[in-house]
């Protein structure tokens, strides 16, 4: 880089770093046209040279594309969990991060957006296998999927809820000690259960546990405040069910998109868009959500 300066009736002095950075000695032109001329070169010459470096990264290496060669961007979703990936009573996919991720993909002009099954146990693995370019679906942020994988920015504040049989006391962790309780295996109501809870019943498959509620096999279930409202009340449930009217102590969380770790432009792209589209999200949780 380099410092122009002019005197009107005299030379030009030039200021330039050295390779190591420091300014080197001024040197008087006595041609001011000859020297304009030189040091416009040098500075078009270094802008090329610093913008080449910086497309191609620190490391040399052009960064990975935000989709596949074809124009395809892959998501993998449990698709289990109410009310954000799911498969509706048509046999489509549905939900507030299957809409948020279709409009996101368009923003980028993929020509697909390819929707892929995974489970909540191998989620973290079929990302760092490449199985997925990103995986959506109500996740949470927690320090043992950031092990292996990166998150964007978070985009809703939730936490869990246990829900009963209304009349029945399971309104805190303490109650819940006397109940059995239903959770699905792979996620964080899993990992809740096992560092707070004696009696706990797992189930391969979110929802089988809210059905085990409903047969009688478990007296509680505890899930995300999110996934209680939407099974009590677009299930019809909220007649004999109700749900503890405060999140459960020490289970507040951020929902959020997994990512690939590294310095990826996915997550820069994921991010951005997150922070310009607020108002579309607040409309996808008021659709869904609003109960």
């Amino acid at each position: 880089f380099a410092r122009l300066s002019s005197e009107e009736g005299r030379g030009s002095d030039f200021h330039a770093l050295d390779l190591e950075g420091r300014v080197a000695p001024a040197t008087r032109r006595g041609n001011p046209r000859c020297c304009g001329l030189f040091q416009g070169l040098l500075v078009v010459s270094n802008v090329l040279l610093i913008g080449a470096l910086i497309v191609r990264g620190s490391s040399g290496r052009a960064p990975p594309t935000l989709l596949d060669a074809d124009g395809i961007l892959t998501v993998g979703t449990p698709g289990d969990y109410y009310p954000y990936s799911f498969v509706s009573g048509n046999g489509e996919r549905a939900g507030i991060d299957i809409e948020l991720f279709a409009e996101l993909a368009s923003g980028m002009k993929a020509k697909e957006v390819r929707f892929v099954n995974t489970t909540w146990a191998s989620l973290t693995e079929g990302l760092a296998e490449g199985k997925y370019h990103v995986a959506v679906g109500g996740i949470s942020v927690t320090l043992e999927r950031l092990l292996s994988c990166a998150f964007s920015d978070g985009y809703y504040q939730s936490g869990k809820v246990a829900v009963t049989k209304c009349g029945i006391e399971g309104g805190d962790i303490e109650s819940l000690q006397n109940l059995i309780v239903g959770v699905n295996v792979g996620g964080t109501n899993e990992a809740f259960a096992d560092s707070n809870l004696v009696q706990v019943r797992k189930f391969d498959r979110n929802g089988e546990q809210l059905e085990a509620l409903l047969a009688g096999e478990v007296a509680a279930v505890v899930t995300d405040v999110e996934e209680a409202a939407w099974w009590l009340h677009t299930g019809g449930n909220n007649a004999t069910y109700c749900r503890s009217p405060a999140i459960l102590e020490g289970t507040g969380t951020t929902k959020a998109i997994l990512l690939p770790r590294g310095d990826n432009p996915l997550k820069r792209y994921v991010d951005f868009w997150l922070e310009q589209n607020r108002h579309f999200i607040e409309d996808l949780y008021r659709k869904y959500a609003s109960t």
